[in-house]
């Protein structure tokens, strides 16, 4: 739905869902074991809100807010042959956004781009395995544990000059921090208590690109730039099988960042 709400200024509002049922897993592969892996239910839910404001004002040329929630769930089964229990893990997860972007033309030869995003995903997990002629159900250890969250947020400008008709530069600089929680419950049968894992990290990266126009059919584009990935609940906080049973991943919160150029 699009929305002219005054002079110069629009609103954008988008649903999407999606639903499946019964969808059969090819991306685990088993190792001498017979097994049968499904998603029943598979859903997705979007609601996205966009407000552009096209009316210049001393800061700005063009500015764009835009606010998001994500809700995704799925039920993974497992079922082995002359197994009378299925394994069933479940999840649910919220993911909520906000994006504030200005534009800004200073002069003929620079644009200015900056602002800030946020991002926050609230974890429900629960897993159990269930007697597939009773119904029966005995609760045991997510994979990701229930209550887990993931923040992330960041600042950035970036300026592309004009230098002249043939040349322009492009320049930016971003901050980004992120913080990861994952309350494991206490569990009688397991040897080792992880409690709640608790990270953070945060990075300033920045990039550098040179362009020279040589003619109409042909250009020459060098960039230079850092990249910054910080671990997320798949990488510190899982804890069970994985690869189809070939290995047994544990949490750990000792995990850094990757960084690249």
């Amino acid at each position: 739905l699009r929305f002219q709400i005054a002079d110069l200024q629009e609103v954008f509002l988008t649903y999407q869902a999606n639903r499946q049922n019964g969808v059969p897993r090819y991306d685990v592969v088993e190792t001498l074991n017979d097994s049968l892996r499904s998603i029943d239910p598979q859903t997705r839910n979007l609601m996205f809100f966009r407000y552009i404001n096209n009316r210049k004002s001393r800061w700005y040329n063009n500015i764009t807010a835009s606010l998001s929630f994500h809700r995704q769930f799925e039920r993974r089964s497992r079922f082995r042959f002359n197994n009378p229990n299925a394994r069933i893990d479940q999840f649910g997860t919220n993911t909520y956004g906000g994006q504030l972007n200005f534009n800004k033309f200073i002069g003929t030869s620079h644009h200015l781009v900056y602002g800030a995003d946020v991002y926050f995903d609230d974890v429900q997990s629960a897993s159990y395995l269930q007697n597939i002629e009773t119904g029966s159900q005995l609760p045991t250890s997510p994979i990701i544990p229930n209550g887990s969250s993931f923040l992330s947020h960041g600042i950035y400008i970036q300026d592309d000059w004009q230098i002249n008709p043939t040349w322009s530069l492009t320049s930016g600089i971003r901050y980004s921090y992120a913080r990861l929680r994952a309350p494991f419950a206490f569990n009688s049968g397991r040897p080792v208590q992880f409690g709640t894992i608790t990270q953070t990290s945060s990075a300033l990266t920045g990039s550098l690109g040179l362009q020279h126009q040589i003619n109409e059919y042909m250009s020459f584009v060098s960039n230079f730039a850092q990249g910054f990935r910080t671990p997320n609940l798949d990488d510190s906080s899982k804890l069970g099988t994985g690869k189809g049973g070939a290995i047994y991943e544990i949490p750990r919160n000792t995990l850094v960042p990757e960084k690249s150029i």
